[in-house]
């Protein structure tokens, strides 16, 4: 007899397609890494950044990922490239939320001067990196972000608490209370590099908490692809085409 339990009104995935759909992004993430140690060398302004772009740091988040991929399949998650998903809820809403989210911070950035403090603090002449090895190294990134934030700690808690322990009951409500938890991460991880006042501060990290749980939101609803899309959108408009407003 099994001890897993599907969660109620959600069935157990088939782990092939979505596993595919993640050796596909291994794949890219691996080219990355190829290029960020050879012809585009980056400044990260945390040099921990840099180890995710090293070829030991590829291997074990890969793993990790696919991990993360195989126990959503367990947890109810939808599989990313499912036809019962429509392009616009895949794609569409996604980068919509991110461009958002993109937007939204880069007026606070610019309203509070983050990047400009941030980059003199490390003595760095910008907080984001440079083009073309930002097309690679954020995109990258947006990956590396969902694994340690969303793809492995929420299907993995969720199959050990509602599935396990509940016996398939509760799925719900545990979500959302390991999304909750999940999406203060990022700003917590921040709070130890205060470089701004506590109000403008603190608004910085709830609009990261926010742009967080909106993604785990979306993991939910459309699968794992769909929320890295979420990240990418987010990056593309903070990082890449608003880093000149940021200078």
């Amino acid at each position: 007899m099994s001890t897993a339990h599907a969660p109620a009104g959600r069935r157990i995935q088939n782990a092939s397609r979505p596993l595919l759909v993640w050796a596909a992004i291994v794949a890219y993430l691996g080219v990355v890494t190829v290029l960020v140690s050879t012809i585009m060398p980056t400044d990260f302004v945390d040099a921990s950044q840099a180890g995710f772009f090293e070829v030991q740091g590829w291997i074990a988040m890969s793993v990790l990922g696919a991990i993360g991929v195989f126990l959503s399949t367990r947890t109810g998650f939808p599989d990313p490239v499912s036809g019962e998903i429509s392009p616009w809820r895949r794609f569409g809403v996604p980068v919509a939320i991110g461009l958002v989210g993109g937007i939204v911070f880069l007026l606070t950035d610019v309203a509070t001067g983050l990047s400009k403090t941030v980059a003199a603090e490390y003595d760095l002449p910008s907080a984001d990196i440079g083009f073309p090895a930002s097309l690679f190294v954020y995109s990258a990134a947006s990956v590396y972000v969902e694994i340690v934030f969303r793809l492995l700690p929420i299907p993995l808690f969720l199959l050990i608490i509602s599935n396990l322990m509940l016996r398939g009951r509760g799925t719900t409500p545990v979500f959302w209370v390991l999304a909750i938890l999940t999406s203060m991460i990022e700003p917590l991880s921040q709070t130890s590099s205060q470089v701004l006042a506590p109000l403008p501060w603190t608004v910085i990290l709830t609009e990261s908490f926010t742009v967080n749980l909106a993604q785990a939101a979306v993991f939910r609803r459309f699968g794992f692809l769909a929320s890295i899309l979420v990240r990418v959108a987010f990056y593309a408009i903070y990082h890449m085409i608003g880093a000149p407003f940021k200078a």
